[in-house]
């Protein structure tokens, strides 16, 4: 239960993020290069995600006491 709390409250935290990003994206890139920009910053999202998920495996592997 508390993940799904915590899931939440880090949907309300991207909810509250995404969208100034985007509009700092939308107005300091220029109309050509908006595309690119727009696609480094999926790009980017993504793989925080994939470099977190992978530290946390490795984390999780290791013993809290030895």
């Amino acid at each position: 239960m508390e993940v799904a709390w915590l899931r939440g409250l880090n949907g309300i935290g991207l909810a509250l993020v995404f969208p100034p990003i985007q509009s700092l994206i939308a107005d300091l890139a220029s109309p050509t290069n908006r595309g690119v920009a727009f696609g480094w910053l999926q790009f980017m999202t993504y793989f925080g995600d994939i470099l977190g998920y992978s530290i946390g495996i490795t984390l999780a592997g290791i013993p809290a006491e030895q």
